[in-house]
């Protein structure tokens, strides 16, 4: 069944792009300095040794390639976009297992403020 083997796809891509995302961070920088690249949607649940969760810009630029590689080697058609694909469910599945969550800073900025305060 295509569902079933798509799901094991995902899994199995979920533990090389773990190993990937909770290894040291390691973000890009500019060659002048100017600008850090950090990802700020995403973070580990569990801290690593040095007790930090972030994770680097280009470890989460390695897993992209990585499974777009994966893609490419398959035969896909468009290695890109659908590489792109497996990686949202990946992440997902990721979310779904408790190991990555979306960064509660992010979320927090979504919530609008409802005040009772009425002018009389």
């Amino acid at each position: 069944m295509v569902v079933s083997s798509y799901t094991k796809l995902v899994s199995n891509l979920s533990e090389k792009v773990l190993s990937i995302l909770s290894a040291s961070p390691i973000d890009v920088v500019e060659n002048d300095g100017s600008a850090v690249y950090e990802v700020q949607t995403w973070e580990l649940t569990s801290p690593r040794e040095d007790k930090s969760i972030n994770i680097g810009s280009a470890n989460f630029m390695l897993a992209t390639d990585a499974i777009i590689k994966y893609v490419h080697e398959s035969g896909d058609s468009n290695p890109y976009e659908t590489g792109q694909l497996v990686f949202k469910s990946v992440l997902l599945n990721l979310e779904a297992h408790r190991h990555i969550r979306q960064s509660p800073t992010l979320k927090r900025k979504g919530f609008k403020i409802i005040s009772n305060d009425r002018e009389s």
